[in-house]
């Protein structure tokens, strides 16, 4: 309550920072659930920029939504259309986090492709042998152990790698959230060089977000020069836990209080 933020040092900070919050989703043709959830934090001031990756079978429990599935934070991805969508699972990422979401970024997997190439690619260590068919999806993974450059298409298929299909290296979300922010670390490294303008360009084809280009561009040139040292990844805490025959990830709250802490108090 109002009371208590007034109080409360904790969300005193919050409410008395100049931190933009953005929500980025990776959002899969089929089924329309949000695959990826991404918070990106920018301090404009101090020119920070923290990435806080929430796992997509985080418990979320909304009242009437009683089937097991109903109950991940990616199904909160609901509405009559992608800004209500988007707005749904803005709000269960509040929920989540205690922090307010500014905006939202909708990605379709072809934007990250076009991005990717524009770059010239992107460079990846990839620790493992990796083979995955889904012929439904039309999706097929096939990397050997070692350190690519990889193209647009074939960076899709790591980002959306979870296990082999013998079932090995089945490390879930969160070795793939690991994943994915190394590649956003080291797609980031690159494109400090570059001119944002051209990425937005191409981004504006294949996203919908809540932000006008003036804004996206704003953001970008204000970041463009930002010291590496200054970009950090977070994992929302929590741990594997089976609930009423379902499995999902638990939220550790205290430790998220902590994790946004560290983040505000730079």
């Amino acid at each position: 309550n109002e009371d208590q933020k007034n109080i409360d040092p904790y969300f005193k900070m919050i409410e008395e920072s100049d931190r933009i919050n953005i929500l980025c989703l990776g959002i899969p043709k089929s089924p329309p659930l949000a695959d990826t959830i991404i918070v990106v934090s920018l301090d404009p001031k101090k020119q920070f920029v923290d990435i806080i990756s929430v796992p997509r079978d985080t418990y979320y429990y909304r009242e009437g939504y009683e089937r097991p599935g109903q109950k991940k934070i990616n199904a909160s991805y609901i509405g009559k259309n992608s800004a209500s969508k988007a707005q749904s699972t803005m709000n269960a990422v509040r929920d989540v986090l205690h922090i307010p979401i500014h905006y939202f970024v909708k990605v379709e997997y072809e934007g990250v492709e076009n991005i990717v190439d524009y770059l010239g690619g992107v460079e990846v260590d990839i620790r493992f042998d990796m083979n995955y068919d889904d012929p439904i999806d039309n999706l097929h993974i096939h990397f050997v152990k070692g350190k690519y450059l990889l193209d647009g298409d074939k960076a899709v298929g790591y980002l959306r790698f979870r296990k082999n299909n013998d079932g090995s290296h089945s490390d879930g979300d969160i070795g793939r959230i690991n994943r994915q922010q190394e590649f956003i670390i080291s797609a980031l490294n690159k494109s400090l060089g570059l001119e944002f303008v051209g990425i937005i360009n191409i981004a504006k084809e294949y996203i919908k977000t809540s932000m006008t280009s003036e804004k996206m561009i704003f953001y970008a040139n204000k970041f463009r020069k930002i010291n590496r040292n200054n970009i950090n990844t977070y994992i929302l805490p929590g741990r594997s836990k089976t609930i009423n025959g379902a499995g999902y990830y638990s939220q550790y709250k205290e430790k998220t209080k902590e994790m946004i802490t560290q983040i505000y108090s730079k």
